[in-house]
């Protein structure tokens, strides 16, 4: 008889209004078999690098405090990670490229949705945003791919992918870099010089910046002004709409508290729990 394999699946909506919940997947318990996939709206440009960016960020952030934590248990903990991320990314002390990527700690996968909207946007600004999303993939050690409902042929590299997440495959390393398919391309198989430069043609500033990362957003969010989603104030500042009068109604804002309140507290109780089997 087959043993059965069993994986899980956190799935976080809202862009990053909710980002707070990502501290009950991500413990000390699941960190060492954990993937961390992030979906991004591809019709949405203005929106792309803003959330792209800020959700790798509080992600991060999260992850890195949980490895603080493990290394109480072990002081070898984060050198022995960051020993195999270095080796999953094929990145050794003579890559040139090393100084560029600023690896997740752990398998990190970008996942552009709605490739059949992307496909009928003009084609310079498609190579822009292709580009912005290879270089962010790129410099921070991801898996990139672009999928569509919409597309049968797309979905058998996301299930490619989620299956070697969750049931710790091997990833295949052949990638699909071609302007007129939806692009897959394995951590660590990407580099600066296939990336290139952002287009000109598009924007007058040069990306001259210190970094190949800082080059590429200055370009891309010049081109494409990032705005903060509907749905996240809380995240960029300024009021949430909830709170404001004209919206209110009192059976969906008491179910809405009542929501908020049970969220919080699973948030806490969670967190307790894992600082004191740490402590």
């Amino acid at each position: 008889m087959q043993n059965k394999l069993t994986g899980h699946i956190w799935e976080l909506g809202g862009g990053t209004h909710l980002t707070k919940l990502v501290e009950v997947p991500i413990n000390p318990d699941t960190l060492q078999h954990l993937t961390i996939a992030i979906v991004i709206d591809l019709s949405s440009p203005d929106k792309l690098w803003v959330t792209l960016e800020g959700l790798i960020k509080t992600t991060k952030e999260r992850v890195d405090h949980i490895i603080k934590q493990l290394n109480k248990r072990d002081p070898n903990f984060s050198k022995t990670l960051k020993k195999a991320t270095r080796h999953r990314l094929g990145l050794d002390k003579d890559n040139i490229e090393s100084a560029e990527i600023n690896a997740f700690p752990i398998p990190l996968v970008i996942i552009g949705s709605k490739y059949d909207l992307f496909q009928d946007m003009d084609f310079e600004e498609k190579k822009l945003i292709i580009g912005a999303m290879r270089c962010l993939a790129h410099c921070n050690g991801a898996t990139l791919l672009f999928t569509s409902s919409k597309i049968d042929s797309t979905s058998k590299a996301l299930r490619h992918v989620m299956n070697v997440a969750a049931f710790d495959g091997k990833l295949n390393k052949t990638s699909t870099i071609e302007d007129n398919k939806p692009m897959y391309i394995p951590a660590g198989t990407d580099n600066i010089d296939g990336i290139g430069t952002p287009p000109k043609s598009l924007t007058s500033i040069r990306g001259n910046n210190k970094t190949f990362l800082e080059s590429w957003r200055s370009v891309f969010c010049n081109h494409f002004q990032q705005v903060q989603n509907d749905n996240e104030h809380e995240v960029g500042g300024g009021e949430n709409p909830i709170h404001e009068k004209q919206f209110a109604e009192a059976k969906v804002d008491e179910a809405r508290m009542q929501k908020d309140r049970v969220l919080e507290a699973y948030r806490r109780q969670e967190h307790q729990r894992w600082t004191s089997r740490i402590n």
